[in-house]
């Protein structure tokens, strides 16, 4: 318990400062503030059979589930290998079984799901990826099947937004679907040492696409959509290089581009005259959330031991920073709170703005 009390005494330090320094910048709304509303630890949080609509989904270190707005209740599991939480189901992969199961907490159904391999979640569906890395099969929130692809390479990264679907594949190529399975198109990165595909994002209209591709050097190509085709609309060379999985992903309103580097991220903008930015991060990036331009960024990162919750602004100029005692596991943002997931402790973070 003092550790806890500890993480979240130096969580409402941090906020009084952030309101502090919100109030005053000059790309953020001005009078926005920050309240801790509730801190849960979610192994000792009063437990119930199944979630009501409404609750919001989480992930601390041993745990998953739901939680009611309030924090008084809570739909626990726990994590048995890897899972896959969306606000309306879930698919928790147990890595020595074979079933995959996709879960209603609310309605309490089930829909098995009659493929083998490990889940993940992009735009509200859930995408299961082979054993050997080589396959994906697609499924919907409600357990339909939308379509099964097979590859003669390895698979790198997956993302999905605006009806399209976008598969980077480690032998250099990004192949681009519709939601029911149809190719699209098929882009090439080239001009490297080494023509893998790391990572990929797809803009939230489905018009932009970003891939991170090749070693010596690495590069991010960002392409759009001119009539029915993906067109390269730019290149850019970054300097450093990440030598696994890179993510990557769209602001809300698909103005700019955050892109995970062996440093930290690095921010790019979508249209003339491209800005960019770098923001050092100490250790992995764990999770972020990448609202529209007049909000800061979040970025919630961990050196193995301690987590990091950072606010930057839009031109990655760093607000204010606090590392916790603990394993940082989760960032979650509604409309009007930040959800901080800390060792097995949640918090919840309202935000608000003076009339």
């Amino acid at each position: 318990m003092a550790r806890e009390r500890k993480i979240f005494l130096r969580i409402s330090i941090l906020l009084v400062l952030i309101a502090y320094v919100l109030y005053a910048g000059n790309h953020v709304q001005s009078g926005t503030h920050y309240i801790q509303k509730w801190t849960v630890e979610i192994e000792k949080a009063d437990s119930s059979e199944r979630a009501e609509s409404g609750w919001i989904p989480f992930i601390v270190k041993d745990h998953f589930g739901y939680i009611s707005p309030d924090g008084s209740e809570v739909f626990r599991d726990a994590i048995q290998g890897r899972v896959a939480l969306l606000p309306q189901a879930f698919c928790n992969y147990d890595k020595l079984g074979n079933n995959l199961v996709i879960r209603d907490p609310v309605q309490n159904y089930m829909y098995p799901v009659d493929v083998l391999g490990y889940p993940i979640v992009r735009d509200n569906l859930f995408f299961i990826i082979s054993a050997d890395m080589t396959g994906v099969t697609a499924c919907s929130a409600e357990g339909e099947f939308l379509f099964d692809r097979r590859f003669t390479s390895l698979i790198s990264s997956i993302d999905c937004s605006g009806g399209i679907v976008s598969i980077g594949l480690l032998k250099g190529r990004t192949e681009i679907f519709d939601t029911e399975g149809n190719s699209i198109a098929s882009l090439e990165a080239s001009g490297s040492r080494i023509d893998a595909v790391y990572g990929t994002a797809v803009a939230s209209n489905g018009k932009m696409i970003a891939v991170t591709h090749g070693l010596d050097p690495q590069y991010v190509s960002l392409f759009r959509k001119l009539a029915d085709q993906y067109v390269q609309l730019k290149r850019f060379s970054l300097n450093d290089e990440r030598r696994s999985q890179v993510l990557m992903a769209f602001s809300e309103d698909n103005t700019q581009l955050l892109v995970e580097t062996a440093a930290g991220v690095e921010l790019i903008g979508t249209a003339e005259p491209f800005v960019r930015s770098s923001i050092p991060l100490e250790g992995l990036l764990i999770d972020y959330e990448f609202p529209a331009l007049g909000e800061p960024i979040y970025i919630l990162s961990s050196d193995g031991t301690n987590g990091t919750l950072g606010i930057y602004r839009r031109d990655g100029t760093l607000y204010n920073q606090e590392r916790f005692d603990g394993e940082a596991a989760w960032l979650y943002r509604t409309d009007g709170s930040l959800f901080l997931g800390v060792n097995n402790t949640l918090t919840r973070i309202g935000i608000g703005r003076d009339s």
